[in-house]
C-alpha cells in the first residue's frame, strides 16, 4: 500500500510540472524574494539590475514581490538563489492541497474505509455553505487522537 501511495504521489508531483491542458503559460511570473538584512538595503539597485518590476513589498519579512517575463524566470531564479544577499526566492504561484491526507495512520483508520471517504473526496472536499452536525453516543478517551482534547 505505501509503495503504491509513494508512486502515486511522485506521479502527481510530476504532473504539477506540466502545463495545464489547453491553457497558455502566463506571460509574466511573480517571484517573492526574501533578502538578508544587508541585502534588503541594496535591493532596489539589485532589482533594477535584474530588470524586475517591483509589484509588492513585505517589509517586516524584508521581501519584495517581483514580476518578470516567464521566459526569464528560470534563469532569474538561478541568479537569485546564487546571490548571498538573497535568503530565498520562490515563484508566487497557486498550489493545491492533496486530496488524500498525508496521515501515516490513514490506512488504520476504519472510518475512512467504512464511510468511503476517499471516493467522496473525488467528488468534493467540502464547502463553506455546508454545515455538519455530529451526534455521538460516546467517545473512547483512550483513543490517541482524542488524548487531551476532551
Amino acid at each position: 500500500m505505501s509503495r503504491a501511495l509513494g508512486s502515486a504521489l511522485a506521479g502527481g508531483a510530476l504532473l504539477l510540472l506540466l502545463p495545464g491542458g489547453g491553457s497558455a503559460s502566463p506571460a509574466v511570473t511573480r517571484i517573492v524574494v526574501g533578502y538578508t538584512e544587508r541585502g534588503y538595503a541594496c535591493a532596489p539597485a539589485f532589482e533594477q539590475e535584474l530588470g524586475a518590476d517591483v509589484i509588492g513589498k513585505i517589509v517586516p519579512l524584508r521581501a519584495d514581490v517581483l514580476r518578470f517575463d516567464s521566459s526569464e524566470s528560470a534563469s532569474v531564479l538561478s541568479l537569485l538563489h546564487a546571490d548571498p544577499r538573497v535568503r530565498y526566492a520562490e515563484v508566487d504561484g497557486i498550489v493545491r492541497a492533496l486530496r488524500v491526507p498525508n496521515d501515516e495512520f490513514l490506512p488504520t483508520q476504519w472510518s475512512v474505509t467504512k464511510t468511503h471517504a476517499e471516493q467522496a473526496w473525488d467528488l468534493s472536499t467540502g464547502s463553506s455553505q455546508v454545515v455538519v452536525g455530529i451526534l455521538d453516543t460516546g467517545t473512547d478517551p483512550g483513543q490517541p487522537d482524542l488524548g487531551g482534547k476532551l
